[in-house]
């Protein structure tokens, strides 16, 4: 029995951070947020949380908190898988 049943889940509270101080240095974000259950609301631990096309992602913790740094600025797409 797979651990997540539904295998539906979704990422919220996905806030992205500019840490850029100024053009010079380079402007970087990081994207934080949550992966949860639909169906509970619980956090999902163990989902690979990446940015399509990029080399960045992170795994979620045990409460389905993720955090990727180092992101450029502009609309990402992310891309969330379980096993």
């Amino acid at each position: 029995m797979h651990p997540y049943p539904s295998f539906r889940f979704a990422v919220v509270f996905c806030v992205v951070f500019f840490s850029g101080i100024s053009a010079a240095v380079g402007q970087q974000a990081a994207i934080q947020g949550r992966v949860v259950a639909t169906d509970t609301g619980e956090g999902l631990p163990g989902v690979s949380v990446g940015i399509e096309g990029r080399m960045l992602g992170a795994a979620t913790d045990a409460e389905g908190s993720f955090r990727i740094d180092g992101v450029p600025p502009g609309r990402q797409t992310l891309i969330v898988t379980a096993v």
